[in-house]
């Protein structure tokens, strides 16, 4: 112990593997820095000026800096860099980039489950595979699909039980024959008018004034008003896409947020001027498959909600945390949501399960036409 300098050569093979793996993680690339002021804490307190190097002897300066924090930082970093730069299929920087974006670790992250936050063990079971593209156990036989499904046969259909059939799924994430989706996109868009009525103190309306202009008969999903909060409603539209169909993995094993960026600009492109005349604020609430939530307007309204809370628990003395978890509690909750209905889709659509309006609402279904939209991504 006291001579650091034979600690990779010592009796004790504590001292030797705590010394190769110092070694390792310290000579990631997360930590080599030209400049030494960018060097977070622990890092300067690992640098020796004398040697030129993190040096194990200094691990002891480490103390009290929770250095599990920027060592994992360090080599999840790496692993995902590398597994990006590897020659993988375009499927699985499609995904990985995918689980980058905010919202879609929030149910890994969570400390502490609300009981309406809760998911079945094959939502749960869903929600991993789906993120670590592994095998979906629930697909037990010859993948098929609603009767009336327009779409292509999904790949590697004949081979259900294959180590990539998470694949199979992706297909069914997006198919609207069935019903699914729309009971999926309805489901969603009542959770989040449920939390800008709890947490927003907004009246929100689900199914009447919805149109986004005066000729066109396009509608949006939710009106939600405050006047304390805005001088005019806001006109919500929920997407919900996923970025591992044919039209967007191209884009999408190169840029995260590629398919986020089209949806939110198509939806504020047919919605946003007829809102605007009508005296309404247009927001995309554009969600991913995997989780990721987007649409710059509705992720500004939506940190609004909070900040104001927060702002306000500070200034009554407290320290803002209370309303902090109710942020958190409201993302798990919307993403809770979207997860329960894909789960049923990627489950029940691979079955011939499909049900035709289940727990959707009672909105019409969608034209021939439209179902082959939906099938793109919509």
């Amino acid at each position: 112990m006291r001579d650091p300098a034979a600690w990779p050569s010592s009796n004790s093979p504590t001292l030797v593997e705590f010394t190769r793996c110092y070694n390792v993680l310290l000579g990631l690339n997360h930590f080599k820095v030209s400049d030494p002021t960018l060097r977070s804490r622990f890092a300067h307190s690992q640098w020796d000026p004398q040697q030129q190097g993190y040096q194990p002897a200094r691990a002891i300066h480490g103390a009290g800096l929770h250095p599990q924090g920027p060592l994992s930082h360090a080599a999840f970093k790496h692993m995902h860099e590398a597994a990006l730069a590897s020659p993988v299929q375009m499927h699985a920087k499609a995904r990985l980039r995918a689980c980058t974006i905010g919202d879609a670790t929030v149910l890994f992250n969570a400390s502490n489950v609300a009981q309406h936050n809760g998911l079945t063990q094959l939502q749960a079971t869903f929600v991993v595979c789906n993120a670590l593209g592994l095998h979906h156990p629930f697909i037990t036989s010859a993948p098929t699909c609603h009767p009336k499904c327009k779409g292509a046969t999904p790949e590697e259909a004949d081979n259900p039980l294959s180590v990539a059939n998470h694949r199979l799924a992706y297909h069914h994430l997006s198919c609207a024959a069935g019903g699914l989706l729309h009971a999926r996109h309805d489901n969603l868009a009542q959770t989040i008018a449920d939390v800008l009525q709890r947490h927003g103190g907004f009246s929100c309306q689900l199914t009447r004034n919805l149109g986004s202009s005066t000729t066109g008969g396009q509608k949006v999903d939710v009106i939600a008003s405050s006047w304390r909060r805005a001088p005019q409603p806001w006109a919500i539209d929920v997407t919900v896409s996923c970025p591992m169909l044919p039209t967007y993995i191209q884009g999408a094993q190169h840029d995260a947020k590629d398919v986020m960026r089209r949806r939110d600009k198509e939806k504020t492109d047919k919605h946003g001027p007829g809102c605007e005349a009508l005296g309404r604020t247009f927001a995309a609430a554009v969600y991913s498959t995997f989780g990721g939530a987007y649409g710059k307007e509705w992720l500004k309204l939506f940190d609004q909600l909070f900040h104001d809370k927060i702002q306000a628990d500070k200034l009554a003395g407290g320290t803002g945390w209370r309303p902090a978890q109710d942020k958190v509690r409201a993302r798990e909750q919307i993403i809770t949501t979207l997860m329960r209905g894909s789960a049923a889709m990627a489950s029940q659509l691979t079955r011939g399960m499909g049900q035709q309006r289940p727990d959707g609402g009672g909105r019409t279904q969608p034209t021939a036409a439209k179902q082959r939209h939906v099938h793109n991504g919509s």
